[in-house]
């Protein structure tokens, strides 16, 4: 168990960070590499908001934070992200989906617990 740690700021060739299923819990850094692409947190115990520093991922296409403990909104900066194409946080408790749908130009897959666009 543990979070994300903050080294990941180094690696800045990674692209794909699929850590779902391992049992992390805290909150998510805002110190994530600049050329993810892929990141899923699923299935993990996240209990914290969306940083808004997550905007600055300009070439994130998914994210999936399924099944966490999220709250708070998805920040505006998210719409900000002009690769992402799908953004999940299926089951995620206690969160709420904001305006992020309507702010993205290129989300093409958009799912938050009933409400499936």
């Amino acid at each position: 168990m543990g979070g994300l740690p903050s080294a990941l700021t180094n690696l800045t060739n990674l692209q794909v960070l699929d850590i779902a299923c391992n049992f992390l819990s805290g909150g998510i850094s805002g110190n994530l590499p600049r050329n993810l692409r892929y990141f899923d947190l699923s299935y993990d115990a996240i209990s914290d908001n969306i940083p808004a520093s997550i905007g600055e991922l300009q070439l994130l296409q998914y994210l999936w934070l399924d099944s966490n403990q999220l709250y708070g909104a998805i920040p505006f900066a998210i719409s900000i992200c002009s690769s992402l194409l799908h953004l999940s946080a299926e089951d995620a408790q206690g969160f709420d989906s904001g305006d992020a749908r309507r702010d993205s130009e290129t989300l093409s897959t958009f799912s938050f617990p009933q409400q499936t666009l």
